[in-house]
């Protein structure tokens, strides 16, 4: 359109310009316009700490971020985010064996229950939902339905994208699962946890430097990050550096991970005093608890019949047989050549039956 006007007010024909684009654009581009959710400002400034702290991923600081996230909830009982990411740090805190698994699942699903009794289109809540029925009920046909229809809510959501790569690795579809991994990170390059959890699919596609770069990335943002230490150790010890292993592994604030890495970086330098030494101590404090970092030990350093005997425990433990990656646990290889192998990948594999088959599809955003 042409404006044929006098130059009497300039500053008033401009204004009448933008006025007329604007409600054309309105018209063109915006079927609705967004509606900002309002927050109570203290109690977003509370949930921003807690957001930062959780990604830190130390026992400390998820107990400070759980605090602070209470708070902003006491302050606005409706605020839909902070309950959300509440019920995810009672998930992490459940991986990372802080808190029992039964009772921080459990928390989870409480405080996930309530951001969606708040708003039932909330879609973080309902790919939180897949996580408490991947990661609590090993139930990869109902995490699917929930992180599909978290998708479909909000499908560039890059938080609830980088959840849905650990249910594709976990279906079988490594490649993809690291490109929805790299596309994630792409956008949040910030996250420890992303890098964390990036330098782990690597390690398993035998990207040792990619994985080790990742590790390092997750470390230098997060210092005192449960496991960051250990993961550098095993990828070293992948890329055939004992030594330098060893010494990440010594840093390692996770006891259990600290004695398995030590023991795996003793037996590759030859000291067989030092490996049973701490294998032995690995087994009396931690055996019980897990059974599978004991198999991947004795697998990765040869002693096959001992790794058979500790992942077989692990399948009769109650809720420790789930093991969906399995497959591609590299600790694990040494143990694919035995005769014994493909019956136990079986076992394990009939806790999430068909999970290859198991419909879920990832459209990046363009």
């Amino acid at each position: 359109e042409t404006y044929d006007r006098t130059m009497d007010d300039i500053f008033a024909v401009q204004d009448e310009i933008a006025l007329r684009i604007t409600e054309k654009l309105r018209l063109s581009l915006i079927d609705q316009i967004p509606q900002a959710v309002p927050a109570v400002p203290e109690a977003y400034s509370l949930y921003l700490q807690a957001n930062h702290l959780r990604r830190q991923s130390t026992p400390e600081s998820f107990e400070q971020a759980v605090d602070l996230y209470q708070q902003a909830i006491e302050i606005d009982p409706a605020f839909t985010a902070a309950w959300d990411r509440l019920a995810i740090l009672y998930c992490m805190q459940a991986n990372f064996g802080l808190v029992e698994q039964s009772e921080g699942y459990a928390s989870c699903l409480d405080a996930t229950n309530m951001a969606l009794e708040l708003d039932p289109n909330y879609a973080p809540a309902h790919s939180g939902l897949g996580w408490i029925e991947m990661m609590a009920n090993s139930n990869l046909t109902a995490a699917a339905q929930h992180y599909q229809r978290a998708l479909e809510l909000d499908p560039t959501n890059v938080a609830i994208i980088a959840d849905a790569a650990v249910l594709v690795q976990y279906l079988g579809r490594l490649d993809e699962s690291i490109e929805l991994n790299e596309y994630a990170m792409s956008r949040d390059p910030v996250n420890a946890i992303g890098h964390a959890n990036l330098g782990l699919r690597y390690r398993y596609a035998d990207r040792i430097d990619d994985a080790l770069s990742h590790f390092r990335t997750a470390l230098a943002l997060s210092p005192d990050r449960i496991g960051a230490h250990y993961q550098i150790g095993v990828a070293l010890l992948r890329n055939g550096e004992p030594g330098k292993a060893r010494v990440s592994f010594r840093q390692e604030s996770s006891e259990d991970w600290r004695e398995m890495g030590l023991a795996m970086a003793a037996h590759a330098m030859g000291e067989q005093a030092v490996y049973e030494k701490h294998m032995q101590t690995l087994i009396d404090d931690w055996g019980d608890e897990y059974p599978s970092e004991v198999a991947q030990a004795y697998a990765w350093v040869g002693e096959s019949d001992l790794a058979f005997e500790w992942l077989q425990r692990s399948i009769d433990q109650a809720g420790a047989g789930f093991w969906p990656d399995v497959a591609i646990d590299d600790l694990l290889k040494p143990l694919h050549t035995d005769p014994r192998w493909p019956s136990y990948a079986e076992t394990i594999a009939a806790k999430s039956p068909g999970a290859n088959s198991i419909p879920f599809e990832v459209t990046l955003p363009e």
